[in-house]
């Protein structure tokens, strides 16, 4: 299955609208993961995804995919509003049929408290929503986020393993997985240091949510557990291996500018391709050992950092946040500006909603800082380990492409168990 529609798929711009299925991998990922409807306009039927029609479909006349009733229904009535003489799209009568729920009934389920289900390693949670960077403490969301805080602060002792933590279900377009799972619940990750001092796992555990205990459907789901470091990656297939960094060192400086130094320091040492090549757009998976960084409190810089120096940009876009850099950290403005936009980059071009957008890989703000923008929200899975405490900070770097594992496909064992081949530090001319 192609990687670009894993990226379609995972991609939730489609949580309220549809989107038309442009190529035969990406319907043959929805029949198999049986999340959403398929419509099929020309037949004048739409489908459950797991309908046995949906798996003998084509892509020769126009198909579209709505992940929920609410984004099939609209559809739907945009379709008649558009068309006003056409006849109705009827649900199938072999796997439809059952009215879907009303905004109201969406609403009201938004109050129901958490369903928490404790484990000897960790916890799982349940929700009808996730919290978000700007969820007020007073919110539904911001009562979520001290739930999820206390279950944290509970989990047992480490014993020689690593946090693996992992969400299912909608998350707005441009949210990437490792905000949601640790930034968007303490900003500052010191709530994951304790149980993340050995390294830490995320992985985007898919669109479907599974089923609580207590039976009932919820839209959200947060899986935390300390797992063994040779422990698979539950939802997500590492496939070719696009680049590697071997072990550079990470210039010191301010905790602020921990994701530029990181970007800094791996830009210049040039990642090395690997066979898979370039990856413009697709979602890929983040390996790094860090020595003299904390894996979790560094999480987001680690991710930010390394992505963005696997991309690059257009000059006239980071041109005004390069100069402001360059004072920041002590470094040539010239330099700076041709590893920001040099063409060998693994995952290419910083993307933009549109092109007028200033969306860029630098952002200024007003603090007098530059923040390290990348598309994080295509690392669908990550694994950052603590090789040692030795100064001074280093890290090395591997990214793979990335989908969905298919039923029965083994999982990415070797991709988490093993080390890279680490060799000695190098540290990048200045």
């Amino acid at each position: 299955m192609g990687a670009a529609a894993g990226l379609r798929l995972r991609d939730t711009r489609f949580m309220e609208t549809a989107w038309k299925i442009g190529t035969a991998g990406q319907l043959s990922e929805i029949a198999a993961r049986g999340a959403g409807f398929v419509i099929d306009p020309l037949n004048r039927r739409w489908h459950a995804a797991t309908c046995t029609r949906v798996r003998g479909m084509t892509v020769g006349e126009p198909k579209w995919f709505a992940l929920t009733p609410v984004a099939r229904d609209g559809f739907l009535r945009q379709r008649l509003a558009r068309y006003p003489a056409a006849k109705p799209i009827q649900a199938c009568p072999d796997c439809g049929g059952r009215p879907a729920p009303t905004h109201g009934e969406v609403a009201a389920s938004d109050q129901r408290c958490a369903v928490v289900e404790r484990m000897e390693n960790g916890f799982r949670l349940w929700a009808d929503e996730y919290v978000r960077n700007e969820s007020t403490a007073a919110s539904s969301a911001g009562r979520l986020r001290r739930r999820i805080a206390d279950e944290i602060r509970a989990l047992p002792k480490l014993d020689g393993r690593m946090l693996h933590a992992g969400y299912a279900g909608p998350r707005a377009h441009g949210t990437d997985v490792e905000n949601l799972l640790f930034n968007n619940i303490d900003q500052g990750l010191a709530l994951f240091r304790v149980p993340g001092r050995g390294g830490v796992v995320f992985e985007d555990l898919g669109p479907v949510t599974p089923t609580p205990p207590d039976g009932t459907s919820r839209r959200t789901f947060y899986r935390y557990v300390l797992a063994d470091p040779g422990e698979p990656l539950t939802t997500v297939h590492a496939n070719h291996l696009i680049c590697r960094v071997r072990p550079v060192i990470v210039p010191d400086g301010p905790k602020e500018l921990a994701a530029a130094r990181i970007w800094l320091a791996i830009r210049r040492a040039r990642p090395v391709p690997g066979p898979g090549g370039p990856l413009e757009h697709a979602n890929f998976l983040l390996r790094a050992f860090v020595q003299g960084l904390e894996p979790a409190a560094g999480l987001k810089a680690i991710v930010d950092g390394a992505t963005a120096a696997m991309q690059r940009d257009d000059a006239d876009h980071v041109r005004q946040a390069i100069t402001r850099l360059s004072a920041l950290l002590g470094a040539d403005s010239d330099e700076l500006l041709a590893l920001a936009t040099a063409d060998n980059a693994p995952l290419g071009r910083k993307s933009r909603p549109s092109p007028h957008s200033k969306q860029s890989l630098f952002a200024l703000n007003r603090a007098g800082q530059v923040r390290v923008t990348p598309d994080d929200d295509r690392c669908i899975a990550a694994q950052i380990v603590l090789a040692g405490n030795d100064r001074p900070p280093t890290l090395s770097v591997e990214v793979h492409s990335a989908e969905p594992r298919s039923p029965g496909q083994p999982a990415s064992s070797q991709w988490a168990a093993q080390p890279m081949a680490r060799s000695r530090p190098h540290a990048p001319d200045a």
